[in-house]
């Protein structure tokens, strides 16, 4: 921006009566003026060697008045001037104002990242696939939020390796799963999956939560789960990475809502008394979640989120040490990430989708990280595989007759029977027999819709050749140590002869 731009008024000499409302008009009618989408008005103004972006009912805006008029007149403007000077200029820029775009902490502009580290310097991140800079001047406005905290200034000797080993990461795919998603948080044109953070109580969740956050978007208050989705729209709109700490319940109507935070849907609500305005919330953001279990989730927030299950602390630090040993570490990880994002940019346009999963952008930016990073993109694929094989066992969890199924093939290597006989076991031994399907038709299509993930997790159901009693099964449990025992399909009887091994993990020959 060219200061040569800016209109300041420069009085030749000083008016000896009180200032007038046309006065005001006056001084501050050639000043650039702006309008956002939800109409709020702003002008720029110049601040010693910077420039800065204000509402026009700023305070900042008032002062910048007051001084301008103290140097004409003997007095200041009065409280119901500079009232009426706004309700004047809040219709002047709608018809001579010009449409700005605001972002918050993170933005994307000429194929360019930017991050604002919110000092006094106005110091901003400029990251394209060279390098990494710093920079004061950018084409690109950022909101003003009383709760956003200071970046610190990036330094290019640090790693992001240490920074998540004091917060007690200490797996390599850990690692390579939050770097990535860390990266891929900084390409606000893309659809970003949220991270689901579970564990036990002292397992470190909420530290790890905000350790990550803090890296990016550091911020003064807590964020708790509102009930209400039109709060729940104006926390993400005002942060760029808002963390949701120990919810325990998720409901249908907010599952939806966050879904709807990755595809970026707009979300619009009502301003206070009026009808004919409204208020629009830019929600396409990368949630942070903490829990001690995941209850009940919806098949589609859970495509839409990677989930890093928390084992329980080596060593737990008081919150203090912790503070002081992140504050230490994060100028160099904040580098050492940026120089990662810019590597990722240079990456980028030699990486394909293999569609793997449902989050393309995430998979695509994150085999670029992986290379950016050094691990290389067979390491990164390996995250994305024992993620959905997490998901899968997660949701077959989720289904009481196949939680109530693991329950009962616990102590048991083999069972056989019916699926109306599997149904009626299952209800001896489900904690809410309520929740069990209804009738064996349902039963088989929980067994279907869970059968890679108790696969995965050692059972092998095999349908056998039809009775006159109905069409059988056979539940093999692989993790149970005992040897099975041999069964007489056709008599249906049991004989304590060893079983063959093979057929645990070939059960088609029970055929024959």
């Amino acid at each position: 921006m060219d200061s040569t731009s800016l209109f300041v008024y420069q009085p030749i000499y000083q008016q000896r009566r009180k200032p007038e409302d046309n006065d005001l008009i006056d001084i501050v009618k050639n000043l650039p003026y702006y309008y956002d989408k939800n109409n709020e008005k702003y002008v720029l103004l110049k601040k010693k060697e910077n420039f800065a972006i204000e509402k026009i009912t700023s305070k900042e805006f008032a002062s910048y008045i007051q001084k301008v008029v103290k140097q004409m007149f003997p007095s200041f403007a009065t409280r119901n001037q500079i009232s009426s000077l706004i309700q004047y200029l809040d219709l002047f820029i709608e018809e001579n104002g010009k449409l700005i775009k605001f972002y918050n902490r993170l933005a994307m502009h000429d194929s360019k990242i930017y991050i604002e580290l919110h000092n006094k310097e106005k110091i901003n991140v400029e990251i394209d696939e060279q390098d990494w800079r710093l920079v004061t001047k950018v084409e690109v406005y950022f909101t003003k939020h009383s709760h956003l905290a200071e970046l610190p200034i990036p330094t290019r000797n640090g790693n992001l390796s240490s920074y998540l080993l004091a917060l007690g990461v200490h797996d390599e795919l850990d690692k390579i799963l939050l770097t990535s998603w860390l990266i891929c948080c900084l390409f606000v044109d893309k659809s970003r999956p949220h991270l689901w953070i579970i564990g036990e109580h002292g397992t470190g969740k909420t530290s790890l939560a905000n350790g990550l956050r803090d890296l990016v978007d550091p911020c003064d208050n807590p964020l708790f789960l509102n009930k209400k989705v039109t709060d729940l729209a104006q926390i993400i709109d005002h942060n760029a990475i808002p963390i949701f700490d120990n919810i325990s319940v998720i409901n249908k109507e907010i599952s939806d809502f966050f879904c709807s935070t990755y595809t970026g849907t707009n979300f619009i609500k009502k301003k206070i008394y009026t009808d004919d305005e409204d208020f629009t919330f830019n929600i396409k953001k990368p949630l942070i979640i903490t829990s001690i279990c995941t209850g009940k989730v919806a098949q589609d927030l859970m495509s839409r989120t990677f989930f890093f299950p928390r084992a329980k602390l080596k060593v737990t630090k008081p919150d203090f040490i912790l503070k002081e040993e992140l504050d230490r570490l994060r100028p160099g990880a904040l580098g050492a990430l940026l120089t990662a994002v810019s590597g990722t940019m240079r990456i980028l346009p030699t990486i394909s989708s293999t569609c793997q999963v449902r989050t393309a952008d995430f998979e695509v930016i994150g085999l670029a990280a992986a290379e950016a990073l050094g691990y290389g993109k067979d390491k990164f694929i390996q995250v994305l595989e024992r993620n959905e094989k997490y998901k899968r066992a997660l949701f077959a969890k989720m289904i009481p007759s196949i939680e109530a199924l693991s329950g009962f093939m616990k102590n048991q290597q083999m069972w056989t029977g019916t699926l109306s006989e599997l149904l009626a076991a299952l209800l001896g031994v489900a904690d809410d027999p309520k929740l069990l399907p209804k009738s064996a038709n349902y039963l088989s299509r929980d067994l279907k819709q869970a059968d890679q993930a108790l696969s995965e997790n050692g059972y092998i159901i095999q349908q056998l050749p039809n009775t006159s009693n109905g069409r059988p099964y056979m539940i093999i449990n692989t993790n149970y140590k005992v040897p099975v025992e041999s069964i007489n399909y056709e008599t249906g009887e049991v004989s304590t002869e060893v079983y063959n091994q093979a057929l645990i993990y070939q059960p088609e020959i029970v055929k024959k």
